[in-house]
């Protein structure tokens, strides 16, 4: 078992360079990604509040399952990944999810604890109930309105790599990924007048 450890890494893709709803081109970098996404999110998604019974429904069904709120979430979820890998997803009362990726409780005596705040994920999850795609730039406090280009970022447990290499980022064209460009046509602005939360 020990030498299939050696491949458990966990990718995803967050937004690299995207426009917001005041027209303006934003870029983050790299290495805002590594030192803040680990920390907090950068982006949230957002859901119809009156879709959050049914969307929390769903997701039990697909086998995630209630765990501690800790951030003054009304529903907080887990669901393992293929090991060592667990996805959270919390879901605020006023529409807004965060969700991260982190090595499982089980695993992190051995391999040591990592986490990122990813951005996609959630919507693969409840796209059945909500088909709506809907990004906030938190440090802006915009609507992401269209993703220009995405970064992939692989992460691996940090006791099998150097400590300085838990995260691997790469800056991808959006045209590599077909599944993302799918969800990224589901993406829309919201125009309903949500409060932005700070």
């Amino acid at each position: 078992m020990a030498s299939g450890i050696a491949s458990w890494f966990y990718e995803t893709y967050v937004p690299a360079q995207f426009i917001l709803d005041d027209g303006l081109s934003e870029f983050i970098s790299a290495s805002i990604v590594e030192e803040k996404m680990v920390r907090e999110p950068l982006f949230l998604l957002y859901v119809s509040p009156h879709s959050i019974e049914a969307i929390a429904t769903s997701l039990r069904n697909q086998g995630f399952v209630e765990t501690h709120r800790v951030r003054g979430e009304v529903y907080s979820f887990v669901k393992r990944l293929e090991d060592p890998w667990e996805l959270y997803i919390r879901i605020f009362s006023n529409g807004f999810i965060e969700s991260e990726v982190r090595v499982g409780d089980i695993f992190a005596e051995k391999l040591g604890s990592i986490n990122l705040f990813v951005v996609y994920e959630p919507y693969n999850f409840y796209s059945q109930i909500y088909n709506k795609l809907h990004i906030l730039y938190k440090p802006r406090r915009k609507w992401v309105i269209k993703v220009l280009n995405n970064f992939r970022i692989q992460m691996r447990p940090p006791k099998l790599l150097a400590p300085w290499k838990t995260i691997t980022i790469s800056y991808e064209a959006l045209s590599v990924t077909e599944p993302l460009i799918y969800l990224l046509s589901r993406l829309e602005r919201d125009d309903v007048g949500v409060a932005i939360p700070i």
